[in-house]
């Protein structure tokens, strides 16, 4: 449902779910990994 609602209003999927990984290469839908760790 979050990746469908994302794609209709043509957002970006922040996500930290592989299963988005694997949504977006079946439909081209612009994702991005979100890690918070990242910054420190």
């Amino acid at each position: 449902m979050v990746a469908a609602t994302a794609e209709l209003q043509e957002l970006t999927l922040v996500n930290r779910d592989r299963v988005f990984v694997c949504i977006a290469a079946v439909t081209g839908q612009a994702l991005q990994w979100y890690n918070p760790e990242a910054g420190n």
